[in-house]
């Protein structure tokens, strides 16, 4: 029986995006210590098929120029707010019920069959180690879905909100990168007004979350894939990104390779 392919859809909210995380996000990096930190998590080979989806769903090439976190206080600066933060380090701000999250992160993504069919159609991803995958191309279906999805969150959260949409091809699964600023209808930044709901209950943040999964689900069955289980792929269990790119990639390469993966990459900042 052919296990059914599910969208996915994982959201955090963060104090201080970190210039790591961003550059992670925009494939920003070189040398050893950048090579050694994504070992085992992306293929360098396919990093060239990474894309990002600008204003009015234009598709391009990552923009490098600008770091997400001089996006956020640009999109802040534009509505006449404040970073809410300044003046507090990092360490205060891993702190609960201490500073403001200034920031949703968002995965979006399907089931891995589904997702590597948009990518690449019917062309075979190698998966070992160090492989060579410079021949693919990527397929015009996998921009389809980006820019669908990108139009859904502009219309969703207001495309002058949105800091960041990058799609990366070059990890297990092919999936998108949503950074959006959390800023009301009346210009308030409020991550709680925006994605929790006026109801201040512990139930609230799962409603907000099941109608978010229920709105997408259209563009969800346009691509074949079936509305999700209502859980958090990783920010229910707490991980930092790279935890759940390793996770991802062992699902495909399976334990052995996983002992060798390098685990220095330290869980970054809170997301209460």
């Amino acid at each position: 029986m052919q296990k059914i392919q599910k969208q996915s859809i994982d959201m955090r909210g963060g104090k201080r995006m970190p210039v790591a995380l961003s550059n992670e996000n925009l494939r920003i990096g070189a040398g050893k210590a950048w090579s050694a930190k994504v070992a085992g998590t992306l293929d360098p080979t396919r990093t060239r098929l990474d894309f990002d989806v600008g204003r009015n769903g234009v598709v391009k090439d990552i923009d490098q120029s600008t770091s997400i976190p001089k996006r956020i206080r640009a999109i802040l600066n534009a509505r006449g707010i404040q970073d809410p933060n300044i003046g507090r380090s990092d360490e205060e701000l891993k702190k609960i019920r201490v500073g403001i999250r200034t920031y949703a992160s968002f995965v979006i993504q399907g089931s891995h069959d589904t997702m590597l069919r948009l990518a690449f159609g019917e062309q075979k991803v190698d998966f070992s180690s160090k492989a060579d995958n410079s021949h693919l191309t990527r397929d015009m279906k996998i921009e389809q879905w980006a820019t669908d999805v990108y139009n859904f969150m502009a219309k969703k959260y207001g495309e002058d909100n949105i800091a960041s949409f990058v799609v990366h091809l070059d990890e297990t699964t092919p999936h998108a990168h949503c950074i959006v600023v959390p800023i009301t209808d009346t210009g308030e930044l409020s991550f709680r007004k925006v994605f929790v709901g006026e109801q201040n209950d512990k139930f609230a943040m799962s409603r907000q979350t099941k109608q978010l999964w229920d709105e997408m689900a259209p563009i969800s069955h346009k691509y074949g894939l079936a509305r999700g289980d209502d859980k958090l792929t990783t920010g229910a269990k707490h991980k930092s990104y790279l935890q759940w790119m390793r996770e991802q990639w062992r699902k495909t390469t399976g334990p052995s390779a996983h002992r060798t993966w390098s685990l220095r990459h330290n869980n970054r900042n809170s997301t209460t």
